[in-house]
């Protein structure tokens, strides 16, 4: 990422300087993303701190419209393997169901982007 900006606080000559920045092969980003990205690196419960690289990768599939024999495929792991990895990923996100779980997956941005490894193959 060669930066970011707010564009619901950004101003119109904070967007001209950030292109020329990245233009001019710089990195830059909005005082409201590096605020944002403080506060999650210092809370001690941000997802990034709880959840493992699978769990997350797992979590942006159940925001998918796909089964768990879709993302076991995708993943290479058994079904029951994905039926664990979500009781794990509800108990540590203190989610009572998997609904919740599916919105706290869109809700977070997990689904915007494919996840970064899928075993090599790519996403639905």
């Amino acid at each position: 990422m060669q930066g970011f900006i707010d564009k619901n606080t950004s101003t119109v000559a904070a967007l001209k300087t950030a292109i020329r920045a990245v233009a001019e092969g710089r990195v830059t980003f909005s005082e409201s993303f590096l605020r944002t990205k403080a506060a999650r690196i210092a809370n001690p419960h941000s997802f990034d701190k709880l959840l493992t690289d699978r769990e997350r990768t797992l979590l942006s599939l159940v925001g998918r419209p796909l089964t768990d024999g879709e993302i076991a495929s995708l993943l290479a792991i058994s079904h029951e393997t994905v039926e664990k990895h979500r009781f794990n990923l509800r108990r540590k996100l203190s989610l009572g169901t998997t609904t919740e779980l599916v919105r706290y997956a869109q809700e977070h941005g997990f689904v915007l982007s494919p996840p970064a490894s899928f075993g090599g193959q790519k996403p639905v």
